[in-house]
């Protein structure tokens, strides 16, 4: 294999001095003993922003996720932040192989810093140390990189970052993974030998040393550096790279309901009913698939039996001061109309027995948007984007394999990583300018400016409130949805933590009745409901958990409108915005909301739980307490409030 060592007289201080010479500095070609001899890379540099360099190493895949990004680069917003051109490594450190599984590269760790982003990530946090393969799943259970939206970007709190624009399944180690030729001290103490699983590994010195990427099956690639000077500058430099932050509509930010799955339109009017009853306020109505002729695989087209008249469903919903949201997947049934003009547009694998449309070539774009336009102008006003992940870990796999493929050129594992941006920039232009906010299943890069929360069928609770935090970190944001309590203490804690999270999503949709009416899964599909007095209880702290969330839409509101301006997330882990304080890198259930509130939710089934408060003056949003800031406090789940704490002096009200 080809390795290309820099010349270390070239290196210089500052980035803009760093990239100027990298081409020059590659110019250096040594190969390695007993190698395959090829083709030399000859990177390319270019500042394309301020605060922003591409690096172009070799011959980019021609699929890959920038060339569908839905918004322009936010030049003008960029130019209002520091001019800033420093990375903390030398060029020296930096370098590139191309081997016969692919694209190799190391880029230098620096003593003391730590690295975060790789998308949504629902099991772990901090990156420093882990082997990551940025693998599209629909079940990610372990800390390995797999997730709903895994992206290639991440951010240290030195304060920098990258974002690596491929559509393959990356593999990086930050750390950990230590070279023949990399010379480290040998510990001079032996370690104890460990008595549990996690006391044996944890006494091996293992040094961080340095990050290597590797790009399988490709000659090439682009590496976008995003400079600080801060973490969260750089976090903010990448959003606005990718098209800057989302807004949503003020009633997206209220409470959203989806109705049961087999309800037709009947059984929808008396869910309507029962919200009505419980004076639950709610602004979005979800569908769920038993709106269609045909689900698992999609007709796209009202079911003639269950809702014999959409029109009129929709304005009763209407009627009632709701939006209207419905369910779907991409995969198209035989018998839906979009079938034969599809058939010859799509990829070579199906999907339940559906069409899987090639969304990255415009006449399947075209042809599957104006579909979804005459949905719209029935009075739709967004869309739930279900299973446009992957199904991996089945025992009977759902979705088309890696080898599968398309007619634009990509190949399945491809397809997997840019099928929800595809998809969502399909609904998007559908929408015709129109606001909306729904929910998806999987994203990737260049997200950030699409008004859509990811969510799971997973529902550990913990992992729900971590998710918040670290799809933020990308430009994505994430629900912590509620479908049932197991009992109305669990159903009202799950709740009370969405109360300032990026949205208030009751899914209720295996529910025949609401939860908060009965909220043990198996006695509501029974039909069980609560004894009255119970019932009655329960309705009223639900109440008044969602009646909290509607008294914080106008904050949300402009907390998402500075998103959209800025590009600095609305919603954000405490190390983004302190990463300078070793005791935030592992907090990752709490997090800023805009400039002026904190939120630290206590996870369901806990009765108590320590809350590391940001620096500054803060106040206990429910006591008035005023609290200095930077220190641990116990705060316990005494009632059904969540801790809220807004910035002492700070109107958000």
């Amino acid at each position: 294999m080809i390795v290309l060592k820099t010349n270390s007289n070239l290196i210089r201080s500052g980035i803009a001095g760093l990239f100027i010479h990298v081409m020059l500095a590659f110019t250096s070609i040594v190969a390695a003993p007993n190698a395959q001899e090829l083709d030399p890379l000859e990177p390319e540099f270019s500042n394309i922003a301020n605060g922003v360099w591409k690096v172009r190493i070799g011959e980019p895949d021609i699929f890959r996720p920038s060339n569908f990004r839905v918004a322009p680069i936010q030049h003008e917003t960029l130019d209002t932040m520091p001019a800033e051109q420093r990375l903390p490594f030398n060029l020296e450190d930096f370098e590139i192989k191309q081997t016969a599984r692919g694209l190799l590269i190391y880029l230098p760790m620096i003593e003391g810093e730590d690295w975060y982003g790789g998308g949504l990530t629902l099991s772990h946090f901090r990156q420093t140390g882990r082997r990551q393969v940025l693998k599209v799943t629909s079940d990610p259970l372990v800390a390995d990189g797999s997730s709903h939206a895994p992206v290639p970007f991440y951010v240290s709190t030195g304060g920098y970052g990258f974002l690596i624009d491929s559509a393959r399944e990356i593999e990086i180690c930050f750390g950990g993974h230590n070279r023949l030729e990399l010379d480290f001290a040998a510990s001079q103490e032996a370690a104890a030998l460990g008595i549990s699983i996690d006391d044996l590994y944890d006494t091996r010195d293992n040094p961080v040393s340095e990050i290597s990427i590797m790009i399988p099956r490709s000659s090439g690639a682009d590496i976008y550096l995003f400079a600080g000077p801060t973490m969260r500058d750089a976090i903010q430099r990448h959003i606005l790279f990718s098209g800057g932050g989302t807004d949503v509509p003020e009633w997206g930010l209220g409470v959203w309901y989806r109705g049961f799955t087999r309800a037709d339109a009947e059984g929808i009017r008396k869910l309507a009913d029962h919200l009505q009853e419980d004076n639950i306020p709610c602004s979005v109505f979800g569908l769920e698939p038993g709106w269609q002729e045909r689900a698992y695989s999609n007709t796209l087209t009202w079911s003639r039996t269950r809702f014999p008249d959409p029109a009129g469903t929709i304005a009763d919903l209407s009627d009632r001061g709701y939006k209207i949201n419905l369910w779907q997947h991409a995969f198209i049934h035989p018998d839906s109309p979009l079938y034969e003009p599809l058939l010859d547009k799509s990829g070579d694998h199906k999907v339940w027995r559906g069409l899987v449309p090639d969304l990255a070539i415009p006449e399947a774009h075209a042809i599957f948007t104006e579909h979804q336009a005459s949905l719209i102008e029935m009075g739709v006003s967004g869309f739930k984007l279900d299973e446009c992940d992957n199904s991996d870990t089945k025992s009977s796999p759902w979705s088309w394999p890696d080898h599968a493929q398309f007619p634009s050129g990509a190949d399945g594992e491809q397809m997997h990583a840019v099928y929800g941006l595809l998809y969502m920039r399909s609904l998007q232009e559908a929408m015709n300018g129109q606001p909306t906010f729904g929910q998806v299943r999987q994203a990737s890069a260049f997200c950030s400016p699409l008004p859509y929360v990811l969510y799971s069928d997973l529902y550990e609770h913990e992992s729900f409130l971590r998710g918040v935090g670290s799809a933020s970190i990308s430009g994505l944001l994430w629900t912590p949805e509620v479908r049932h309590g197991g009992d109305g203490d669990g159903l009202v804690q799950r709740m009370a933590a969405m109360v300032l999270a990026p949205q208030f999503l009751i899914n209720a949709w295996y529910c025949p009745i609401p939860p908060w009416h009965q909220p043990d899964k198996d006695k509501n599909q029974a039909g069980i409901m609560l004894p009255d007095n119970e019932r009655i209880q329960l309705t009223d702290r639900v109440r008044t958990i969602a009646e909290l969330r509607m008294k914080f839409v106008p904050y949300l509101k402009k907390a998402f409108v500075n998103y959209a301006a800025t590009g600095i997330p609305a919603f954000r882990a405490p190390v983004v915005d302190h990463p300078e304080i070793e005791a935030f890198r592992d907090v990752d259930d709490a997090w800023l909301v805009g400039d002026d509130l904190y939120f630290a939710p206590i996870p369901a089934g806990q009765s108590e739980r320590e809350i590391l408060l940001p620096p500054g003056v803060w106040v206990d949003y429910f006591s008035g307490e005023k609290i200095s800031g930077n220190q641990t406090i116990l705060r316990i789940a005494s009632n059904d409030l969540p801790p809220i704490f807004k910035r002492f002096g700070a109107n958000v009200d």
